[in-house]
């Protein structure tokens, strides 16, 4: 008789739906976006590729923006209800705006890289003075080193490195963003432009037929006929239609897909970069211990799942003897 464990494992589905890859969830509960006392859950669509779910997405916010939808994966454990620093992946539907804003995060994700490199290098390298003496420099002497450079010092050091072209992609973001910002009001002003114009066809083509029936133009033939215009109502009408939906496409907001994180990709290495997102059946995890796929980091550090320890793989291996041995 095998001991009870209370070990909860959290890999992926292998009974899988067919056609059942992608779907669209919304959430209400205290700690989310969308206030409410208690937890609830709407599932929006179930999808089979992940342009279908965009093109949902999309869709749904434009006739329900009151509430986030998230595309998750199926078959997996999802991290509810999503937060807004947790989410896995955003994309624009802007093409322009979202190689920006994904460039931007990629620049971040390898100046990360380059920190933690150089902080494993110090903590590996001799901590014998001699050698390194620039680390025992005061915070106030690389102030004072940093000062003596001349604005022409600068401007050759950017000259002669890649700093001037972060730089220029930097300011070509906020410019974006500040962009943006100030379209808000522009796209309010088009949009309120394109409504007077349709109130202002529908009141001239109600006009139009008033002032037809009310003086007739009769023929040879003694049968009425349509008073001659050098515009068409129709046309006039159709033309308000499509400068008000041009207004109205212009106004409207950036929507946001945005991808919910699973608990599988919690177990992350030192780089903060989520390690394989499906597993071999029988490769299980739980919410104290290493997953068996997951990388030696080195310098006696280990995974950690949202603060808890994970137990190490010595400890591991011998508990899955001893589980063996009772089962034997």
């Amino acid at each position: 008789m095998t001991t009870p464990t209370n070990k909860v494992y959290l890999d992926e589905d292998q009974l899988k739906v067919p056609g059942c890859v992608f779907v669209l969830l919304s959430f209400v509960s205290p700690e989310s976006n969308q206030k409410c006392e208690n937890f609830g859950l709407k599932v929006r669509g179930v999808f089979a590729t992940r342009e279908e779910a965009e093109s949902h997405v999309e869709r749904l916010m434009r006739v329900d923006p009151n509430f986030d939808v998230f595309v998750a994966d199926c078959h997996r454990w999802l991290l509810c209800p999503p937060k807004a620093e947790e989410v896995a992946y955003e994309k624009y539907t802007d093409k322009f705006l979202d190689r920006l804003i994904q460039t931007h995060k990629q620049e971040q994700l390898k100046a990360r890289e380059a920190f933690e490199e150089h902080k494993r290098q110090l903590m590996t390298s001799p901590k014998d003075t001699a050698e390194a003496p620039d680390r025992l420099r005061s915070w106030s002497e690389m102030v004072e080193e940093e000062t003596e450079s001349t604005p022409s010092d600068l401007l050759s050091e950017l000259e002669s490195h890649d700093m001037k072209d972060d730089l220029q992609h930097e300011l070509l973001v906020l410019q974006a963003a500040v962009e943006e910002l100030k379209s808000l009001e522009v796209r309010n002003t088009i949009r309120l432009l394109g409504l007077v114009i349709m109130v202002a066809a529908a009141v001239a083509y109600a006009f139009r037929s008033l002032q037809k029936k009310a003086v007739p133009v009769v023929t040879e033939n003694n049968e009425p006929a349509m008073a001659p215009s050098d515009v068409d109502p129709s046309v006039a009408a159709l033309d308000a239609a499509n400068a008000a939906m041009a207004a109205a496409k212009a106004a409207r907001p950036q929507i946001v897909v945005k991808y919910m994180p699973t608990l599988d990709d919690q177990f992350v290495d030192i780089k903060k970069r989520p390690l394989l997102s499906s597993y071999v059946l029988g490769d299980m995890f739980d919410m104290a211990s290493v997953h068996p796929t997951t990388p030696d980091l080195g310098f006696g550090e280990t995974a950690t799942f949202k603060g808890l320890l994970a137990k190490p793989v010595v400890e591991r291996t011998a508990a899955r003897s001893a589980s063996r041995q009772d089962r034997s």
